[in-house]
């Protein structure tokens, strides 16, 4: 898109702005608040009063997290990029039930969670390592462990160009045999 081309490309936005606006942007995108989602894409958008908010189609609630992870690349910070992922979603890195606003739990999907970690892995070819070092805020522990079961394995299967990159690293492997 021409928004991920201007952030690989042009040197001179103010990156750490950028940021903080997209991590705002995926945090809203990804609320679970069908009218939060609405605005945030825009008068072109036209959600269905009784539609949930996974009917929106994922490709359209990751448009933040895409243009995160480019600023992260272009500007070599994804490590940093990640962190803010991590404190900004973190239910839906990891497919975990949350507690919407109103009170009543949620579980993310696992489209939702697969989308955003290939995303995460198709961004450059050391994310896997940065994104297994993440720590979970809520049980202090690595991402791979505050993973339920059933999300390990099919996280463990995604491929990106050819390759399983979460299986090429240490943890994972073991965790596998």
């Amino acid at each position: 898109s021409t928004l991920n081309l201007f952030l690989s490309e042009d040197q001179h936005y103010d990156a750490t702005r950028a940021t903080i606006m997209l991590g705002a942007a995926t945090a809203k995108m990804l609320s679970g608040d069908e009218n939060v989602v609405a605005e945030t894409l825009g008068n072109s958008y036209n959600a269905m009063s009784n539609e949930v908010i996974i009917s929106t189609p994922i490709k359209d609630l990751v448009w933040p997290v895409r243009c995160l992870l480019q600023v992260g690349v272009a500007r070599n910070n994804l490590k940093d990029v990640l962190i803010l992922l991590n404190a900004t979603v973190p239910d839906e890195l990891r497919r975990r039930r949350r507690t919407s606003s109103d009170g009543s739990g949620a579980i993310s999907s696992m489209e939702l969670c697969k989308e955003l970690v290939s995303l995460i892995l198709g961004s450059e070819p050391d994310s896997a390592a940065l994104l297994l070092n993440l720590v979970d805020e809520q049980s202090h522990a690595p991402y791979w462990e505050s993973l339920e079961h059933e999300t390990q394995l099919s996280l463990a299967t995604i491929r990106i160009a050819g390759t399983t990159s979460l299986l090429l690293e240490d943890e994972v492997r073991t965790w596998v045999l």
